[in-house]
């Protein structure tokens, strides 16, 4: 009866996120979009770290941003991807490799991104360069995104601002301006298509596989009876996604379809190095002597 008592009573101080010994700690949900706009707000630069708290060597990492002699005015955030809800806000990020350390300016353009962050002295050049290289990223970004709000329809400026944003990984701030030249009817194709492949690229970044697919068979299904292009960019992104997923097969499949399609295209070309990548399939293997 005491044993009962006791495991009640810790179960208890577990969901109150109280400790008593024995008792583990939950990592607390990360209002993220708040903490950016907060950091916006006051002017700050953001140190973030994505880990997995039931990983104990990930620790490390945080001990290294939080140490002393790496002090400095920037936000620091970590995000605890044992929490699914965490996981799904650091999808964003690409968070494959834990510890993540990313480093942002004040408007969230990514400055710095290591995997595995492994000594203090990287982490204060880290977040020595994004404070001192914020504000002429943000200054770049509010140029870009002031011309897109000037002329809307201006295709060029859209893609301006997703080529910035996708240099700088992100992906997520990208789709939407992608997504506004690859939907319009009234552009060339081969742009309509570049920006559909980018679209399906970012959304497959920031971990929505099933929005990607739905992207890449749109792009094929609206362009492709048209354009070779087309076919070649949807079967690229296609394959890249059954090989993320470790559908090897099919994506083999799916690249030799963009380079029939399109053989002297840049998908075809980007295929063709995807599909030497993949791991060889059985039928494929040298007999054993």
């Amino acid at each position: 009866m005491q044993r009962t008592w006791q495991i009640r009573l810790s179960f208890i101080f577990l969901l109150a996120g109280c400790t008593t010994p024995g008792a583990v700690r939950l990592p607390a949900d990360v209002d993220l979009d708040n903490r950016l706009a907060e950091a916006a707000k006051s002017n700050r630069p953001l140190a973030i770290l994505v880990l997995d708290g039931s990983n104990r060597d990930d620790s490390a990492g945080l001990d290294l941003l939080k140490s002393p002699d790496t002090s400095s005015p920037i936000e620091i955030i970590e995000i605890d991807i044992s929490n699914s809800k965490n996981r799904a806000i650091a999808a964003r990020f690409h968070p494959t490799v834990t510890p993540l350390l990313l480093c942002l300016t004040p408007d969230g353009i990514i400055v710095s991104r290591d995997e595995k962050p492994g000594s203090a002295e990287l982490v204060r050049q880290r977040l020595g360069a994004a404070i001192t290289k914020s504000a002429e990223i943000d200054s770049q970004l509010a140029s870009l995104k002031s011309a897109v709000a000037r002329t809307p329809a201006d295709t060029d400026a859209r893609l301006k601002l997703a080529d910035f944003l996708l240099a700088s990984h992100n992906d997520r701030e990208a789709i939407p301006q992608l997504e506004a030249v690859a939907h319009r009817e009234d552009v060339p194709t081969a742009v309509r298509v570049r920006a559909w492949v980018d679209l399906v690229k970012a959304h497959q970044w920031v971990l929505e596989p099933e929005k990607g697919r739905h992207e890449a068979k749109a792009l094929i299904a609206t362009l492709g009876a048209q354009s070779p292009l087309a076919r070649a960019g949807g079967m690229l992104v296609l394959g890249i996604q059954d090989a993320n997923a470790k559908r090897f097969d099919l994506a083999r499949q799916e690249y030799e379809q963009a380079v029939a399609a399109a053989p002297d295209s840049i998908y075809a070309q980007e295929a063709t190095i995807a599909e030497q990548k993949l791991p060889s399939s059985p039928q494929t293997q040298a007999p054993k002597s």
